[in-house]
């Protein structure tokens, strides 16, 4: 390293850096540079690791189109580590975990927009990983109640995007499929506003496929939910289908709604009983649904309806009138 440095590379390279450059030539300087990160003197990396981290974090965040285009995965996040490397002997902790956020995400949105599904895939990968980093490495709180790493995170990602790019029109099944991460940290730390909810339900109604993946996706992510809008949403849209087009599956995410219910307004509580009850009673309406989805619909309307702690008295004496009359008609009273 006194070699090199001896015969003038380092200056060359701070040189360097304030002309134009393209990738490859910006990867191989954070790879040369931060090979011996960990044994770099204080004033050395005051003098030279400093700028050089300064200059590659914008190049990185704002890479030419061009270059994008032939950016290679392996390549990518080996230039990531070893510029994450080299922020250790820059930054405190929180200042490198705030540059690493910005980094990732905003390459990530940027991949994401790419026409190409490898590099949309490797979007989703590098936004999910930052939105992992950020649940493990929360500080203090800021004004607005969340850590200042949350509200960074979400001023990147800019959640109507993040939303259209990976449920939107141009969605692909494999977007879908590995977008548990985002949802969780969407539902978790935001409230989806009624468009973006939309935009997740217009995927379901695409086709039968995204429909099962949207679904599971949900219902990977209902521990996480800090309101319940998501379900009185959901439970809207069931209500407001044909019967003949409503599904197996749409009733399968209804029931692992359940444990939630007790946080539902009584408004859409009634209007999730009011279809379990339908379906369990007018099969020949229900064609979309199974015989077996239709008898765990009775079995879940009585749990829910005999769970008299959170379900209001009036709904609770109205269906067991309904209940009632129903066993009077088969068996009058004499």
């Amino acid at each position: 390293m006194k070699t090199f440095g001896d015969a003038g590379s380092f200056d060359y390279i701070i040189q360097r850096l304030s002309q134009p450059m393209d990738l490859e030539l910006a990867l191989a300087f954070i790879d040369l540079t931060s090979a011996p990160y960990n044994v770099y003197h204080r004033t050395f990396v005051k003098c030279f690791v400093q700028p050089f981290v300064g200059c590659m974090l914008r190049y990185l965040t704002g890479i030419p189109e061009d270059d994008m285009k032939n950016l290679k995965k392996d390549r990518l996040e080996d230039a990531l580590l070893h510029l994450e490397h080299l922020m250790r002997r820059v930054f405190s902790v929180r200042q490198r975990t705030e540059e690493t956020i910005r980094l990732r995400a905003g390459i990530g949105l940027r991949l994401l927009r790419s026409e190409l599904l490898e590099r949309r895939i490797e979007g989703i990968r590098l936004i999910s990983e930052t939105c992992r980093l950020v649940k493990f490495s929360q500080s203090s709180t800021s004004a607005g109640g969340q850590s200042h790493e949350i509200a960074l995170l979400n001023k990147v990602l800019q959640v109507p995007q993040i939303i259209e790019q990976v449920f939107g029109r141009w969605s692909h099944i494999q977007l879908i499929q590995r977008s548990t991460e985002i949802l969780n940290f969407l539902l978790m730390y935001n409230s989806l506003s009624k468009p973006e909810l939309e935009v997740l339900w217009e995927c379901c109604l695409r086709d039968e496929q995204s429909k099962v993946e949207v679904y599971k996706v949900i219902n990977e992510s209902l521990s996480c939910l800090s309101k319940e809008t998501v379900i009185a949403f959901l439970v809207e849209k069931f209500v407001k289908m044909p019967p003949s087009q409503l599904r197996s599956v749409d009733l399968s995410l209804l029931f692992e709604f359940e444990h939630k219910f007790t946080r539902l307004p009584a408004e859409v509580l009634g209007q999730a009983l009011d279809l379990m009850w339908n379906v369990s009673l007018r099969k020949e309406e229900y064609t979309g649904t199974s015989a077996d989805a239709r008898e765990q619909s009775l079995e879940k309307f009585c749990e829910v309806v005999s769970s008299m702690y959170y379900v209001p008295e009036a709904l609770t004496l109205d269906y067991f009138c309904r209940m009632y009359r129903m066993v009077e008609d088969v068996c009058p009273v004499c």
